[in-house]
Parts: C-alpha cells; structure tokens; sequence
C-alpha cells in the first residue's frame, strides 16, 4: 500500500542504496532502476567528495579526474 501511494520515496531509497554502498568502501554502485543514475550519479559523486575531503586527514590526496577537483 505504502509503495502504490508514496512513489516518490523509491528513488530515494535507491540513490540511498548507492551511497551506503560507497561509504562502505564497495565500487559497485548500480543498485535500483537504471532510470534513477541520473539521480545517483551526482549523489555518488557528492559522496565521493566527502570522502575525500575526510580521507585528507591521513594525508591522501584525490587524483586530477575525482569528483572533488571536477564538481566543486
């Protein structure tokens, strides 16, 4: 019933699915419909660049092509 009445929810919870997945450390991030990437994609990057910037405490340094040096 939920899932009928509240659609707008499911993209959420599958852009959601990615990230969690990435924060975990896996590199395999296609989970949900193929039709959300679009929404994903971003997300994913935006995450990749929160890791980035915490993982610069222990000295890393992000590469030319990462999200960090091409979104913001």
């Amino acid at each position: 019933q939920y899932k009928k009445e509240h659609k707008e929810a499911w993209p959420v919870c599958d852009i959601g699915s990615n990230i969690v997945q990435q924060m975990a450390g896996g590199d395999f991030v296609l989970f949900g419909p193929i039709e959300n990437s679009r929404l994903a994609f971003p997300a994913c990057g935006m995450a990749d660049i929160m890791i980035a910037e915490a993982a610069r405490d222990i000295g890393t340094e992000p590469i030319e092509e990462h999200p960090l040096n091409l979104l913001l």
